[in-house]
This record gives C-alpha cells, structure tokens and sequence, in this order.
C-alpha cells in the first residue's frame, strides 16, 4: 500500500466519474440550445420591428407623430406620518402646526397690550 487514502471515486463530484460527465454534457447541450433559442427569439424580434419602421417610412409617417409625449406629472412629497400629522391637526382645532403657533404668538400680545 502506498499509504494514501483513494477516496475520490467514492465522490458524488468526481470529475472523471462517467456519470457526472455525461450529465455535463448534457447540461451544456440544454443551455446551448436555450441560448440559440434565445439568439433566435431576438432576431425575429428584430426583423419585426425592421419591417414595422420599413412600413412606416413607406407611409410617410415622421417620428414625431408617434410619440405622444404626456406631461409629466408633479411630483408630491411622501407624506410618512399623514396619519399623524392629521390627528395634530385635529388636535389643534383643523389648523396646522405653524397656524396654531402663530394665532397663540397673537393671542399672547393681546394679552399684554390689556
């Protein structure tokens, strides 16, 4: 005995394994053939929209009247505490923060004028 383990035919990925070889073949074959599927897709695709563009230059058709540009809409702010901001302004009789603030600021100088 030469004193070192042979374990490697006992091993599920044995790469000269006859079975692990023929399932790579296998497994390349399959993606070979979807990835000429996929080469095939495209190239239909392609010639449909080649023909597509042929038939509207044929009709004289420009590139404008094509795309119809709608405006874009506004943006608006993410409200995260919508919920809560309403239940303040509930709170403080309908009126935002800033509303509530001002009218005691006012309330208060009144006060000090009588």
């Amino acid at each position: 005995m030469s004193g070192r383990l042979i374990i490697l035919p006992k091993k599920s990925w044995n790469v000269w394994d006859p079975k692990n070889i023929e399932r790579v073949r296998r497994d390349e074959a399959a993606a070979a053939e979807r990835e000429a599927q996929e080469e095939e897709k495209e190239r239909q695709d392609a010639a449909v929209e080649r023909v597509k563009e042929m038939k509207r230059r044929a009709t004289g058709e420009n590139d404008e009247a094509l795309v119809v540009a709608a405006p874009a809409p506004e943006p608006t702010p993410v409200r995260l505490f919508a919920r809560e901001e309403r239940a303040a302004a509930a709170a403080l009789g309908g009126k935002t923060e800033e509303e509530f603030e001002r009218e005691q600021r006012r309330e208060e100088r009144e006060r000090k004028r009588l």
